[in-house]
């Protein structure tokens, strides 16, 4: 069952309320209950058939010619032309011989469990049918209903009667098909091998067959196998022919007991002897021992008696943890007709048996009085409890214990600790806080002692618990924290960040729906962030305009378009902006925000709303149902592993209630957790998930309209381990609130449910959460359940002695039953009205909603009401004892009990033990009113500063303009000549490998330069711009050191991150990382990329060498002149071959540059490149063993916003050829802005250092 089915079908009921119809039964408030004294189904087990018939008839149309006309059609056989009736057959299939355990809710004792034996064993089944789903037998009175047919009276004791004013006549009682019977252990078990032999099981019995019993009693075999035995040996099935060969033919299993034949008849024959009272005469007891004579004759009324052992209640299971989902259930009750030993000194095992009593009066009279052998039974249910002496620990004394014992969640507060010693103190606070400590490995290896703690916590903890935690994380360390008193580190909110992370994982119906979800939001997102930034119109905009540019088209069709314009200027717009691009991003995350609402909403436009749901409108993305039912599944601890909720077990000793409250933050981290799966997209900052939590925040602060209040999220709660869970699993717990009062103290409607979850963990630990403080409380009300509560006879039971002249005993409290409307005692207290008390009505201090006892009349002897010998009731002289004393009374004064006829719900009330309930108060109430009501919950995210839609895109339109190219002439004029580009001079061709092996480095390290020229490059970086220059620029470019990270994209030429520097104080050699990564894609013809490096005069290329000056003024180097690495080669493209060249510093002296060139591999002249692929997505290089010149020109850099003198500023220029018509062979595209490097006066360890910090 869900975690959120109280609150949520809670929420259900308030907003489909509807008037109740004519036929609904009447509804059962709170502690109600309606009793019935069988349930019979419409169809019993047997054969049956259906017979249909049909008859049309036309209307009379005289006008017409024709009268009215009947038309019959029956179910007949096909191709029957004759209209025979041919019914339908078929059969409706109990079974006989096996119980589903599912339809067992509870039994009592339970097993393994110790009462009083006093007790009457019961079990409850879920099915209020099967008690009388089969016949009992054939012979008179055991199939049909009896005892009838008689009146019905209504409230007001007169006669009720049908529509037609005729009294409703019923019979009142039918014999179930089982019985439950309480045997000792030396009744079943059979210890010889002459046992064997009376049961017929064996032909030939061995000692080992002995074995084949178990501890039940019982023995396996077959169906066919058990009615193969002799019929002497077991029941008479053959007294239903029509069923008996079809049964002989089951193969099925079946458990079945062999009681001796006197104890069978003891149990259903002799049970109702007239006299058996051990005090009398002997003649007496023989005659209860089964002894032949006139008062012990073989009849059915014992076993017809077992009629009002059975009943079904119908009951408000409000309160009732796994009472079933429904508010309402029908429970069928089936009582032992005998007790268990109760004149012992000490325990006594006793064993249960549901048996079939199926056929039962045909084998009494077949039997007749041969008491020898035994006897096989269908057992379908069994268990074992243990009989105590009188006055055991009982209900009240366990529950008086568990309320004594209650304290909150921690260890036991009872515990004594030294405050003198510091440690101690310290440690006894952090174990009163809730914690343990726990085993824990950190990231270097060590093994350490660390604190922990899960979501149930012995007080409020504050939200967040510390300040400067993230909201968002990638990992768990961002969420463990020292403890400075202790220096152990705190896992908790780790851990649940951990743990909700490995659930996400492990559920893949949320992991799917979350990625799918960020998908959709995050691609949504950027397609309309970038159609902004590209004035393009949206699909809506774009339809729309369709019929202006139909008639646009029509007007230049028959019309003059003027002079052709064959040369296009370059446009006046500003570039676009790549999507990393700081002005896009305000335009990009308001779009995320508004895509992440409309995919988690319900309905559009105006009318649209959070999916909370209960919307009108259906949801507009089905995997938001699937996100937002996991989390609020979460936030009442469902799925959550109980060693996460109760990490350490002294927490919770047995018979032990504890109270906790719930740490919102530590389920909020469980939250991020799971969130942090499947983000594929946003690798810095986690947008989506950052937004899914305030759309979450928004749905848990918002009212569910039509029911008035907010989904209800768990904040407090208790859990209670004991034995009592064990035997009642219906514990009923009433949660009781202080009623909302407004201002003027009037009370104000509250529909929220008392009680969000509860739910066991185990057979004697449940689990109870709650969503309003503890000072709101009214009450908690542990009590029995009504279809739970033990039967017994009686409050004490005695076995007399004649040796001793002492009598048997039954005390016996009467409880006064009404069938009025209002009882009269409710009006005339004896508490107010002394003259109404009598001796036989002890009121006594009850209050006024406790039914009132009253003492039987001495007319009536309990101890009549049981065999003595056989603890056996006399269960026909119970029933009829105690309906005449409820119908007269000692003298009728003050009662209103009006039935005169004997029943199973009469005797059930009456045997039932009084309902105990205890009453728990919380100290320090404060009466809850319309202002200090608990805040609703809300997740830890912090204010993503993003403003709305029509902001952010005036924003993006305000800061483009400042990046707008100079505006070119009209466009529309009609230039008589163009001037066009000049082109850039070609460069030399590279020089042939072979003249270059003198050089160095060694002859595997080849280093192709260009054959000395008198163009230098100077020259060639003063290359005149192009139409393509505002357009047709595509990479972006990141240098760092290959053991740093990549700096921060996109970066500003003004202002730097601390890590974004090279350090030029090195002591090894490190290489050069250039990335250069594509744009965006574009339709052009890419012939090679060129980037230059300025680089200082020549020197040892020594690490940490000194400075040299530098020759040319304001130019910072970032190279030494004399390079001999190995080279450059490309990072992961291969489709790319880099080329390294020199001007001047190795030959000329002076700065110089550092030339490399990208070109596309490839075996033709043509070798351009297509750049709107993947292929051109990255083509970045390595330059090996970069010798970092010194700083030679100190600037002053802004470094975090602070001001940093000891930077050197790199200026390296990116050239981008293309292959154009104008240029086949090359236009050059220059970036406007060259990047810039920083150099730091630092050694390389140093760096290391601080980027490891």
């Amino acid at each position: 069952m869900s975690a959120r089915a109280l609150s949520v079908r809670n929420m259900q009921k308030v907003i489909q309320k509807r008037e109740k119809e004519v036929t609904d039964p009447p509804d059962l408030g709170p502690d109600e209950m309606r009793l019935y004294s069988y349930y019979k189904p419409s169809l019993v087990a047997g054969n049956y058939q259906i017979t249909a018939e049909q008859k049309i008839t036309s209307a009379t149309a005289a006008s017409q010619g024709w009268g009215q006309q009947t038309l019959t059609i029956k179910n007949t056989k096909v191709r029957d032309i004759k209209g025979t009736h041919a019914p339908q057959e078929f059969e409706v299939v109990v079974p006989r011989f096996t119980l589903d355990p599912g339809l067992i809710n509870s039994y009592y004792p339970p097993d393994g469990h110790q009462d009083e034996g006093r007790v009457l064993p019961h079990i409850v089944l879920n099915d209020p049918h099967y008690p009388w789903e089969i016949a009992a037998g054939v012979t008179e009175r055991m199939s049909d209903p009896i005892d009838g047919p008689h009146e019905v009276l209504d409230k007001d004791n007169k006669p009720l009667k049908d529509q037609n004013q005729v009294p409703i006549q019923v019979f009142r009682s039918i014999v179930p098909w089982i019985a439950l019977v309480v045997f000792d252990a030396e009744d079943l078990h059979l210890n010889k091998v002459d046992d064997l032999s009376s049961t017929g099981l064996f032909k030939n019995p061995q000692p080992e067959d002995l074995l084949k019993q178990n501890p039940k009693g019982t023995f396996s075999m077959t169906v066919q196998q058990y009615l193969n035995l002799p019929s002497s040996s077991r029941v008479k099935y053959e007294a239903d022919s029509s069923l008996f060969g079809e049964l002989q033919s089951m193969t099925s299993s079946v458990d079945i007991i062999f009681p001796t034949k006197h104890k069978f008849k003891e149990i259903f024959a002799y049970a109702e002897a007239t006299k058996t009272d051990s005090q009398t005469t002997e003649s007496d007891s023989t005659m209860a021992n089964g002894a032949k004579g006139n008062s012990t004759k073989v009849d059915l009324t014992a076993l017809e008696a077992h009629k009002y052992l059975a009943h079904v209640r119908h009951i408000n299971t409000v309160g009732f943890p796994d009472a079933g989902v429904e508010e309402e259930g029908l429970y069928s009750i089936v009582v032992s007709s005998r007790l268990g030993a109760f004149d012992i000194d000490k325990p006594q095992t006793q064993i249960c048996h549901l048996v079939s009593v199926e056929h039962v009066d045909s084998t009494l009279q077949d039997m007749g009085m041969d008491d020898s052998g035994r006897i096989g039974m269908v057992s379908l249910f069994s268990w074992i409890y243990t009989a105590l002496p009188p006055n055991p620990v009982n209900f009240v004394d366990t529950v008086r214990n568990l309320v004594n014992n209650q304290q909150m969640l921690c260890v036991d507060q009872n515990l004594k600790v030294d405050v003198n010693i510091q440690t101690s103190r310290i440690m006894s606070d952090r174990l009163n806080q809730g914690y343990t400590l726990s085993r824990w490995r950190t990231q270097s290896g060590e093994q350490t002692a660390a604190f922990s703690r899960g979501p149930l916590v012995p007080g409020p903890v504050p939200h967040p618990i510390v300040n400067g935690l993230p909201d968002c994380s990638n990992t768990s360390q961002g969420y463990q924290i020292l403890d400075p008193e202790t220096g152990l580190m705190d896992l908790s909110y780790s851990s649940a960040w951990q743990l909700g992370k490995i659930l996400a994982i492990s559920d893949t119906t949320f992991s799917s729906a979350l990625m799918r979800f960020r998908s959709v939001v995050h691609n949504a997102s950027v397609g309309q962030t970038q159609m902004t930034a590209n004035n393009l119109p949206s699909s809506g905009t774009a339809l729309d305009a369709i019929l202006s540019t139909v008639s646009t088209l029509k007007t230049m069709s028959q019309g003059s378009t003027g002079s052709p314009n064959r040369i296009i200027t370059g446009s006046d717009k500003p570039p676009v902006p790549i999507l990393q691009d700081p002005a896009l991003k305000p335009l990009l995350l308001a779009n995320m925000r508004e895509n992440a609402v409309a995919n988690a909403s319900a309905g559009s436009g105006p009318f649209a709303e959070v999916y909370n749901e209960f919307n009108k409108q259906k949801g507009n993305n089905t995997d938001w149902a699937v996100i937002l039912s996991w989390i609020c599944e979460k936030l009442n601890l469902g799925g959550i592993p109980p060693q996460y909720l109760l990490p350490e077990p002294v927490f919770l000793p047995p018979e032990s209630l504890r109270f906790f409250h719930i740490d919102d933050f530590w389920l909020d981290c469980l939250i991020d957790g799971a969130l942090s799966v499947a983000n594929h997209l946003e690798s810095d900052d986690d947008t989506t998930r950052r937004e899914i939590k305030n759309i979450l925040n928004k749905y848990l602060s918002d009212d569910v309209k039509r029911a008035g209040y907010p989904p209800q999220v768990p904040c407090y709660g208790f859990v209670i381990r004991s034995q009592l869970i064990k035997a009642m699993p219906d514990l009923r717990i009433t949660v009781t609130w202080q009623a909302i009062k407004d201002d003027k103290g009037a009370k104000l409607a509250d529909n929220r449910a008392p009680v969000c979850r509860w739910t066991k963990w185990d057979n004697e630990t449940l689990l109870c959460l709650l969503d309003r403080d503890p000072q709101d409380l009214e009450s908690i009300v542990l009590a029995q359940p009504p279809h739970q509560q033990r039967f017994s006879l009686g409050s004490y039971v005695r076995k007399g002695s004649r040796d001793k002249g002492i009598k048997d005993l039954v005390e016996f409290d009467l409880r006064t039953l009404y069938t009025t409307d209002k009882p009269l005692w409710g009006t005339t207290d004896p508490k107010k009205d002394p003259s109404m008390a009598t001796p036989d009505y002890p009121f006594g201090n009850t209050h006024d909603d406790e039914w009132p006892e009253k003492l039987l009349n001495p007319k009536y002897s309990p101890a009549t009401w049981l065999n003595f010998e056989t603890r056996v009731l006399r269960v026909n002289t119970l029933a009829t004892d105690i309906n005449a004393a409820l119908a007269f009374g000692p003298d009728s004064k003050g009662f209103q009990y009006r039935d005169k006829i004997a029943n199973s719900c009469e005797l059930g009330l009456e045997l039932n033990d009084p309902s105990y309930y205890f009453w728990i108060e919380p100290t320090g109430k404060v009466q809850p009113t319309v202002h200090n009501r608990r805040p609703p919950r809300q997740l830890y995210v912090f204010d993503s500063g993003i403003t709305s839609l029509d902001a952010a895109e005036k924003a993006f339109s305000d800061s483009i303009k400042d990046r707008a190219l100079p505006v070119s002439q009209d466009q529309k004029s009609t230039p008589t000549t163009i001037p066009m580009p000049i082109p850039a001079p070609r460069p030399a061709p590279t020089q042939n490998p072979d003249a270059a092996k003198s050089l160095k480095p060694p002859d595997q390290q080849t280093r192709l330069e260009p054959v000395p020229t008198s163009r230098t490059f100077d020259g060639f970086m003063k290359i005149p711009g192009s139409p393509l220059t505002s357009s047709a620029l595509f990479t972006s470019i990141a240098i760092y050191a290959d053991y740093k990270k990549p700096p921060q994209l996109p970066r500003n030429t003004t202002r730097f991150s601390r890590d974004d520097y090279i350090p030029d104080r090195n002591v090894y050699f490190f290489d050069l990382i250039f990335s250069i990564r594509k744009t965006a894609p574009m339709a052009q013809n890419l012939l090679r990329i060129d980037v230059d490096i300025p680089t200082a005069p020549n020197s040892s290329s020594k690490p940490g060498g000194p400075a040299l000056s530098n020759t040319t003024p304001g130019k910072e180097p970032l190279l030494e002149g004399d390079y001999y690495g190995p080279g450059v080669r490309m990072l992961s493209n291969q489709r790319f071959i880099p080329f390294l060249f020199f001007n001047g510093p190795r030959r000329e002296g002076g700065n110089g540059l550092m030339h490399i060139e990208l070109r596309p591999r490839s075996a033709d002249d043509n070798y351009a490149i297509t750049t709107n692929d993947a292929r051109t997505n990255d083509v970045g290089f390595r330059l090996a063993e970069a010798p970092i010149s010194r700083v030679s020109i100190p600037s002053n850099v802004n470094i975090d916003g602070k001001n940093d003198d000891s930077m050197g500023r790199v200026e390296i220029q990116i050239t981008e050829w293309y292959k154009t018509t104008a240029y086949p062979d090359g236009e050059p595209i220059r970036h406007p802005m060259p990047y810039v490097l920083l150099k730091r006066q630092i050694p390389d360890d140093k760096s290391w250092s601080e980027f490891g910090s």
